[in-house]
């Protein structure tokens, strides 16, 4: 697994940029797309890489093992889903 600043040498190398001017860039374009995910609410698809879409959990009962009834309030989570593997074109 690679962390950001180890991606952020490799953006910089196969875009011809230096490290600085690839990390403003990598920067503002992670922050937008959390905020656009998680603070507007909206699912974003990113062509050969996948979809993130929410998905909403209902409040529902449920039972501890005490034999206590609670409800578990609705939630939101993010699911990633990945782009289907694109077929290698033969030459």
């Amino acid at each position: 697994m690679i962390r950001i600043r180890e991606f952020i040498n490799i953006f910089a190398e196969r875009n011809n940029l230096t490290k600085e001017n690839a990390e403003i860039v990598c920067k503002a374009v992670f922050e937008t797309l959390g905020d656009v995910i998680y603070e507007d609410g909206e699912d974003v698809c990113i062509n050969k890489l996948g979809t993130f879409r929410h998905k909403v959990y209902s409040a529902r009962p449920m039972k501890l093992p005490t034999g206590e009834s609670i409800e578990v309030p609705e939630r939101t989570i993010i699911k990633f889903t990945q782009t289907a593997k694109q077929k290698k074109s033969k030459e």
